[in-house]
């Protein structure tokens, strides 16, 4: 692969997987072989561990972040 192709997977994750949320799309991205240092969230090695913290709190994380940060907002009870 090139470096363009590698900076095109590595977007497609953080856009479909990061910031949409899409764990469905994570075989599409993630092999046995791959393993995620992600700091506080610890160290995760292939595709089925990674995707039990994924669903655990991954997604409520990064949902917390942007909250944080102002990049979205919850809707408001009426």
């Amino acid at each position: 692969m090139s470096a363009r192709d590698n900076i095109t997977v590595v977007q497609g994750f953080i856009d479909n997987v990061l910031n949409e949320g899409d764990l469905s799309a994570l075989e599409k991205y993630w092999t046995e072989d791959m393993v995620w240092r992600g700091g506080s969230l610890g160290e995760y090695h292939g595709l089925a561990n990674f995707r039990k913290i994924a669903e655990a709190t991954f997604v409520e994380d990064v949902l917390a972040m942007f909250l944080q940060l102002g990049i979205t907002s919850l809707p408001s009870a009426s």
